[in-house]
Order: structure tokens, then C-alpha cells, then sequence
């Protein structure tokens, strides 16, 4: 059995964290989606979220697969997420390359498209993990794309 090559398309630089470029440590997606605000009831963030899986159109298939429960009125609170346009934009310094940021995401399952329950065009998904085996979700969602994964799914750095 051969061992398999974990790091064949990681580039380390002279003079770089190596954290950078196995995407755990700065400027990474998970770092993104760790340093988002808690969605939590009665905040700003909560309310957008619970809007966003309620009213957002989003497909059951994809609600299904993230094992959102729409019977419970806190399940929102069991995600993280950000807007990619927003992060990449706002968030991530000039310095960093937005296509190695957007490279740590490597998709394991198709994309999938589905009309968005509120009959306002297409929602896609796919499926991927990042670096350290984090199960991560992308989305494009109309006009915004993001990633999204639930709390528990997120791997501890090591």
C-alpha cells in the first residue's frame, strides 16, 4: 500500500508560515469562518442567519444535507458561515493571493443546482473539504457565493 502524498500541491516559501500554506493557520478559510460573529438569538448576525436558512429560498435538498432542523427555532445557531465577495474583498490583506485563500477548499462531491424555494433563480452546492479534513459547503446563492459548515464539523487545529 502506498502512502499517499498529503502535500504534493502545497507550496512552502522560504521565509513563510507553513501554516499559510496547509490553510490552518492565517488567512485561510477556516480562519474566515472562525472569525465570523456568533450567530446567537436576538443579535444582528442571528437574525440575518434564521432569515437566510427561513426565507432565503434555499433548497431542502441542501438543508437536508447540512442536517438544518427546521423544527427548532435555534438550529441556525449551529453554523458558520461567511459571504466570499464580502471576505475577499474586505477582509483579506492585498498581500494575501485570493485564488491560494480560495484553493483551500477542494470539492469531494459535484456541484449541484436546484430552483430556490422563493422562485428567485438558482441555488448551487457543492460539497468539498479543506486541508485539515474540515467538511465545508460552497454556495452560490444568486448574486453571493459563501462557504458554510456546521460548528461541529470543524476540525481543531493541531
Amino acid at each position: 500500500m502506498k502512502a499517499k502524498k498529503v502535500f504534493e500541491n502545497i507550496e512552502f516559501e522560504r521565509g513563510k508560515d507553513p501554516k499559510d500554506a496547509l490553510q490552518i493557520g492565517h488567512w485561510s478559510i477556516k480562519r474566515a469562518l472562525l472569525d465570523q460573529p456568533e450567530a446567537k438569538v436576538d443579535t444582528m448576525e442571528g437574525d440575518a442567519q434564521r432569515d437566510w436558512w427561513e426565507n432565503g429560498g434555499i433548497p431542502e435538498e441542501f438543508k437536508y444535507e447540512l442536517e438544518y432542523n427546521e423544527s427548532d427555532p435555534l438550529s441556525f445557531t449551529d453554523f458558520v458561515g461567511f459571504d466570499e465577495d464580502w471576505y475577499v474583498e474586505n477582509e483579506l490583506p492585498d498581500w494575501v493571493d485570493k485564488d491560494r485563500f480560495l484553493n483551500g477548499f477542494t470539492p469531494i462531491e459535484r456541484k449541484r443546482s436546484r430552483p430556490n424555494t422563493n422562485g428567485w433563480g438558482t441555488f448551487q452546492w457543492q460539497r468539498g473539504k479543506l486541508l485539515d479534513g474540515t467538511v465545508v459547503y460552497h454556495y452560490i446563492d444568486g448574486m453571493g457565493s459563501g462557504f458554510i459548515t456546521r460548528k461541529e464539523w470543524l476540525k481543531p487545529n493541531k
